[in-house]
């Protein structure tokens, strides 16, 4: 199935039904994850978000993430055994936890402008 679940207050009610799109997240796929998929295939980079190193494209330390009161979070359904990806939203920047790589570190992504 290719949804993202949005978990959080009434804002996230208002982002539209389609408007996210499956896609393979490569990293987790390779561990057999099957439900993966749930990030959009259309998110970008966003090296301008607030919480971005533009040189790096990962973001600071999660404290300041959990500062934002307007992000949400979601996590993606794995099998038994395996740290769920973790997603937070907020309407100016989407970014994951990346916990599967090297130096475990937040991704910033960025919805497509419709």
């Amino acid at each position: 199935m290719k949804r993202l679940l949005l978990l959080g207050h009434a804002k996230s009610a208002a982002i539209e039904p389609g408007r996210f799109q499956g896609v393979k997240d490569v990293a987790h796929d390779a561990h057999g994850c099957s439900q993966a998929k749930a990030l959009a295939a259309t998110l970008k980079y966003k090296p301008e978000c607030g919480f971005c190193s533009p040189e790096t494209r990962r973001i600071a330390d999660p404290p300041e993430i959990e500062a934002n009161s307007d992000l949400r979070e979601t996590s993606f359904g794995h099998r038994k055994g395996m740290t769920p990806g973790v997603i937070r939203e907020s309407d100016s920047c989407v970014v994951k936890w990346a916990d599967f790589s090297p130096k475990p570190h937040w991704t910033c992504l960025m919805k497509p402008a419709f």
